[in-house]
């Protein structure tokens, strides 16, 4: 299996792991794309997605290539009202899993690698989603370092 499919699944293991930790409650699956059809989508769902294999350049003094995988997760709720008190739970979610994802006090170890870091993506389709479907599409990228 790919490295970067083992990290995956990591991380859903890990987002899955009882006890929930999660308020709503919502399970991590893997996949490979965020793709839904936003006019008919229902509910919530939380996708970890394998998103790019990048590489360190090799150094004059001849060190390794090193692996930079990241992987988005990406938590999305298709909302009956655009009101603050029908999203803020899932804003605060989405708080929660980059918490849970970054740690405390050191990274997460998954399947040989640290998640050193997570960004929060930000784009017009993010605001799109919501002012035309009512879905509430927030991405977070997690930065992984190889430690194995």
């Amino acid at each position: 299996m790919p490295i970067i499919a083992n990290i995956r699944d990591a991380i859903v293991d890990l987002l899955n792991a009882p006890p929930a930790p999660f308020t709503p409650a919502v399970t991590a699956s893997a996949a490979y794309e965020a793709t839904v059809d936003l006019e008919t989508f229902a509910g919530a769902r939380l996708l970890v997605i394998p998103a790019s294999m990048g590489h360190d350049l090799l150094t004059f003094d001849g060190q390794t290539n090193e692996r930079k995988p990241t992987i988005d997760v990406v938590l999305q709720y298709h909302a009956q009202t655009l009101k603050a008190s029908e999203l803020d739970p899932y804003l605060a979610l989405a708080e929660s899993i980059a918490d849970l994802l970054c740690g405390q006090t050191e990274p997460p170890t998954v399947a040989d690698a640290a998640i050193v870091e997570v960004q929060w993506a930000e784009g017009t389709w993010v605001r799109d989603h919501l002012e035309k479907y009512k879905v509430l599409t927030i991405p977070l990228t997690c930065v992984i370092e190889q430690v194995g």
